[in-house]
């Protein structure tokens, strides 16, 4: 019965709904994860920045409905699991992140209350180390994700891969230490 209820959940506009509401509640949490693993919360330390945390959370708004639309779509042009449309996907899928990241990074800085320039520039000094994070860890997640799950359960699988993730993310995109900016 409860198995059935969840299964719904992962049907028609539940679905959008579904993956919006995981991936701001798994933005938010990877957040926390890594504000605690910067030991900006310890037992002598500051909380939580509930308003840093309050960011991540709301870039899920922009990530849970592209991430939905674009596994759809490549489900339906890409249909089985061959190797080759395994691989074929993988390249889409790190080809969609592009923008994804370039909307993720800006959008944060200019929720921070910084200008759409400056957020560029952040975006330009933080990209090479979030973009070779993301080789290191997509592919073979990705693979996985195209050969084991079933296409409705694509995001969830991708949400609970993204806690660890952004982790990683929120620590390259919060760093104090300033990356070399190639793309100038």
């Amino acid at each position: 019965m409860m198995r059935k209820r969840i299964s719904k959940l992962f049907e028609g506009r539940l679905l959008w709904v579904t993956n919006t509401c995981t991936t701001c509640t798994l933005y938010a949490l990877g957040d926390m994860a890594a504000q605690w693993v910067e030991g900006r919360v310890t037992a002598s330390h500051d909380a939580i920045s509930l308003a840093r945390t309050g960011r991540m959370a709301a870039m899920g708004l922009l990530t849970g409905p592209w991430q939905t639309a674009f596994y759809k779509y490549i489900d339906r042009i890409l249909p089985g699991q061959s190797r080759k449309v395994i691989l074929q996907k993988i390249l889409l899928d790190q080809l969609n992140a592009l923008p994804l990241y370039g909307s993720f990074i800006i959008g944060l800085k200019v929720l921070e209350g910084n200008t759409v320039h400056d957020s560029v520039s952040h975006f330009r000094s933080k990209f090479i180390a979030i973009y070779s994070a993301d080789l290191c860890v997509w592919p073979t997640a990705q693979y996985a994700n195209f050969y084991f799950v079933r296409p409705a359960y694509r995001v969830s699988y991708v949400n609970i891969v993204t806690l660890l993730w952004n982790i990683i993310l929120s620590h390259l995109q919060h760093a104090k230490s300033p990356q070399k900016d190639i793309l100038n």
